[in-house]
């Protein structure tokens, strides 16, 4: 088993803007959900994942209830981002790392 870390803390303030108003990238809606949703799903069925912490907005607390989910505020920073997702994890020896903006990701 191994945990994962979901990076969904990017504001919207690159060209994703031009199709969608959405504050962060990660809320932005695919068929009328958040986009990290569909990582989150993803991520959650993947019997190997033990656990997601993802690093976002608070508005994705909505987008998966599961007590393997832990949602951390993002910080200024990808880097910092994946930094306050590790330090949830001490001790594990390997991490999946993913972006929130994958939708297509699937468990298989």
């Amino acid at each position: 088993m191994i945990p994962a870390v979901v990076l969904a803390g990017a504001p919207n303030t690159g060209s994703l803007r031009e199709v969608s108003s959405a504050p962060w990238e990660a809320l932005i809606e695919i068929h009328g959900r958040p986009m990290a949703a569909y990582v989150i799903d993803a991520l959650l069925a993947m019997p190997v994942v033990d656990r997601v912490v993802v690093v976002g907005p608070q508005a994705l607390e909505a987008a998966g209830v599961s007590s393997r989910l832990l949602l951390l505020p993002p910080r200024k920073t990808m880097l910092e981002n994946l930094s306050v997702g590790l330090d949830t994890l001490p001790g594990v020896s390997r991490v999946l790392v993913v972006t929130g903006d994958l939708p297509l990701l699937t468990p298989a």
